[in-house]
C-alpha cells in the first residue's frame, strides 16, 4: 500500500497505470488532502482521460475535486474543456454543465450564470443566492423568467432593494406578460403602499391578461390616468370597468346608459342610482326605463324610498300596458295605509319597549321591523330567524317605506 504521505510514490503509481489506458480506474484512490494531494499535471492528466472517454463522469469528477483544495489548474481544464466542445460536440450537456462548475469555481459568475441559463438548468437561482449575484442578473432577468417564472419572481420579490420594479421592468420591456405576472405579485403583495410609476401599465396589462381583476384594481387604487383607463376598457369591451370609471368621472348619465342599454339591467341601474344618491340621476333611470314596460313594474316596487313614485307614473304613456302594474299599485298603498296607520300611534319596540318615533331616519329607529299586526320591533332587538313573522303573535312581516312621499 502506498503511504498517505508519500504522493512522490502515488505519482510514480499513476504513471504506470499510463500505458495500459487504466488511468480511469485509479481515479478514486488518488490522495486529495492539503498535504498529501499530487502535483496538478496528475490530476489534470486524468480529466483529460474521462473528457475524450466518459463526459458524464467527467462532470461528476470536476465536482467532486472541486476546490478547496485546488487540485488542478481550473483555467488549464476550462481551455480543454471548450476546445472539445467547439471540435467535437457543441452542444454537449455534461461538458456545459461542467464549464458553469469550473467557472464558478473562477468565481467567473457571470459566465457561470450565461452557461446554466443555456443549459435551462435550476441551479441558476441557488448560485444567484450563494453569492448574491443580484447585479450580475440584470441583464438575465427575461432569462431567468423563462427558466421559472414563479422561482424568478419570488427572488426579484425578496431583493427588491437591489432589483427594483424599475429594473425588472425596464429588463422586461419586450415581454408584456412576464411585465404583468411581475407587477400583479407586486400589487398583491403590497396594496396601496406600492409605488403609482407603474398603476397606468398596470391597467393595460390587466385588460389584456388578468381582465377579472381589473375592476378589483381600479377601486383600490386612485394614481392611474382615468381617461387612458377609460379608452382601455372602450376598446376591450369592459364595461364593469367603464361604468365605474364614468362614475368616479363624474359622468353617471353615461354609466347609467351603459346598464340600461348595454347590459340590459334594471337592478343594477337602480343599486348604480341609490349608490350615488342623486335626484337627477334617478329621473334619467326613469326616463331610460318608460319605453320598456317590465322596468315600469320593477322600478315602482323599489324606487319609494328615494323618488316619489307619482313621478314615475304619470310619466307612463295612456294606454301603455305594464305588466304586473295592478299588483304593484296595490302593494304601494297598502304599505302607505300601513305607514300612515303607524304614524298616528304612539309606538315602541315589542321588545325592548323602548319609544320609537316612525318615519325618523336617524338613530336606531332608522333600521325597524313591520308586521301586519302593527307591532314594531327594532332588528337588533329579535334573532334573524324571527324577521318573517312576529314574535308576539305570530303575523307576517310587512315591508314598509315605499310611499313616504305618496
Amino acid at each position: 500500500m502506498i503511504g498517505k504521505e508519500s504522493p512522490e510514490k502515488w505519482e510514480e503509481q499513476v504513471l504506470r497505470f499510463v500505458p495500459h489506458g487504466q488511468l480511469r480506474a485509479i481515479a478514486p484512490y488518488l490522495p486529495r488532502g492539503e498535504s498529501s494531494k499530487l502535483q496538478p499535471y496528475f490530476y489534470e492528466m486524468i480529466l483529460y482521460d474521462y473528457l475524450k472517454n466518459d463526459q458524464s463522469a467527467f462532470l461528476g469528477l470536476i465536482r467532486e475535486w472541486n476546490p478547496p483544495p485546488e487540485l488542478f489548474n481550473v483555467t488549464t481544464i476550462i481551455n480543454a474543456v471548450v476546445d472539445h466542445l467547439i471540435i467535437y460536440d457543441p452542444e454537449n450537456r455534461f461538458l456545459l454543465q461542467a464549464l458553469a462548475d469550473l467557472y464558478s469555481y473562477q468565481k467567473k459568475f457571470g459566465k457561470a450564470l450565461a452557461m446554466y441559463l443555456k443549459l435551462q438548468d435550476p441551479q441558476v437561482f441557488s448560485l444567484i443566492q450563494r453569492y448574491g449575484l443580484y447585479e450580475e442578473i440584470e441583464s438575465c432577468i427575461e432569462d431567468l423568467m423563462h427558466l421559472n417564472v414563479s422561482e424568478a419572481i419570488n427572488l426579484f420579490m425578496k431583493h427588491k432593494e437591489r432589483l427594483t420594479p424599475s429594473i425588472v421592468i425596464s429588463r422586461l420591456e419586450g415581454n408584456r406578460y412576464y411585465q404583468y405576472l411581475y407587477l400583479d405579485v407586486l400589487y398583491k403583495g403590497e396594496g396601496k403602499d406600492m409605488k403609482p410609476e407603474f398603476n397606468g401599465m398596470m391597467v393595460s396589462l390587466y385588460a389584456d391578461y388578468g381582465p377579472s381583476y381589473l375592476l378589483q384594481f381600479l377601486k383600490s387604487s386612485d394614481s392611474y390616468p382615468i381617461q387612458e383607463a377609460l379608452d382601455i376598457c372602450k376598446q376591450r369591451k369592459l364595461y364593469a370597468e367603464m361604468i365605474f370609471l364614468l362614475g368616479r368621472m363624474g359622468n353617471t348619465k353615461e354609466a347609467l346608459r351603459l346598464i340600461i342599454y348595454v347590459l340590459d339591467d334594471i337592478y343594477q341601474a337602480i343599486d348604480f342610482c341609490k349608490e350615488h344618491d342623486d335626484t337627477e340621476l334617478w329621473e334619467d333611470l326613469i326616463n331610460f326605463s318608460l319605453d320598456k314596460p317590465s322596468y315600469i313594474t320593477i322600478l315602482l316596487c323599489n324606487i319609494g324610498t328615494y323618488v316619489d313614485p307619482r313621478i314615475l307614473i304619470q310619466k307612463i304613456e295612456n294606454g301603455r300596458e305594464i305588466p304586473g302594474l295592478r299588483d304593484c299599485l296595490v302593494k304601494i298603498l297598502q304599505d302607505y295605509n300601513l305607514q300612515m296607520e303607524l304614524q298616528e300611534e304612539d309606538q315602541e319596540c315589542g321588545s325592548c319597549h323602548k319609544g320609537i318615533l316612525v318615519g325618523d331616519n336617524s338613530g336606531e329607529d332608522s333600521n325597524l321591523l313591520y308586521f301586519f299586526c302593527k307591532h314594531i320591533f327594532h332588528v337588533s332587538c329579535i334573532s334573524s330567524f324571527d324577521y318573517q313573522n312576529c314574535i308576539i303573535c305570530n303575523l307576517p312581516r310587512r315591508a314598509t317605506g315605499l310611499l313616504e312621499k305618496l
